[in-house]
């Protein structure tokens, strides 16, 4: 990718203590929500849920800001390299699979892998959580409106812990392919035994992951990963939450 300049770190213990530590928040995350959801959630009312994922999110968003503390501690240098918008117009390395190209501009991947995201997002919950039913919208307009809070705050944490902070405690110490795929499984595997997940979500999720890394990656920024898993957890919440009554 166009933002290496080669290996001047080893991998050290410290390294993946930053890696198990951002995959145990995300399994922490989904655990505490089994425990605190409802077996039905449709027989949860839309402020209860809300009022969960509100302390939920707090609590966590307070994790991640803890994540980023020790990671501007142990690793300032790569901390502050990453630690901006970026450059939303960042050239791109080739990336075939995805129907990238060499040079092609991020301001057009990722609004693409935004409305692509949002689409594949829409269609899963479609299918699989709303049973091929759409709310009415007097249902479905305020469960989209408080799934953007949420969502919202959900993709800060996740872009900090298993993006961001990933990033800058291996950079330049793999290859930035690999980056991209442990954060691509760190957040994407325990997506299996998410609420309303299964393995077609967690590929999903995978696949954001994988881009909205290397978005970072390459333009020094983490705009265009935040947008990237708030398109999916939008169209999730407000999936989730145009089931209950």
């Amino acid at each position: 990718m166009n933002n290496a300049v080669g290996f001047r770190a080893a991998v050290r213990p410290r390294h993946w203590v930053f890696v198990l530590g951002a995959g145990a928040l995300v399994v922490l995350f989904i655990g505490v929500k089994h425990l605190l959801y409802p077996a039905d959630l449709r027989l949860t009312s839309l402020k209860d849920i809300v009022q969960v994922e509100l302390r939920l999110q707090i609590v966590f968003a307070l994790g991640a800001v803890g994540y980023l503390y020790l990671l501007r501690r142990f690793h300032p240098e790569r901390f502050q390299f990453f630690d901006a918008a970026g450059n939303l117009r960042a050239r791109a390395d080739a990336a075939p699979l995805f129907g990238i190209r060499r040079g092609d501009s991020w301001l057009h991947i990722g609004a693409g892998t935004a409305l692509i995201s949002l689409t594949l997002t829409g269609l899963y919950a479609y299918v699989q959580m709303l049973n091929r039913t759409l709310p009415a919208p007097e249902v479905m307009i305020p469960s989209m409106l408080f799934a953007a809070l949420l969502a919202a705050g959900s993709a800060f944490t996740v872009t900090a812990i298993t993006r961001f902070g990933l990033v800058v405690c291996l950079h330049r110490t793999i290859p930035n392919g690999l980056i991209c795929l442990v954060s691509a499984l760190v957040f994407g595997l325990p997506q299996v035994f998410a609420l309303q997940s299964g393995w077609l979500s967690a590929l999903l999720a995978c696949l954001i992951g994988w881009l909205a890394t290397r978005s970072i990656l390459e333009t020094r920024g983490t705009v265009w990963a935040w947008m990237l898993q708030f398109s999916r957890d939008w169209v999730l919440y407000t999936a989730l939450l145009s089931m209950l009554r």
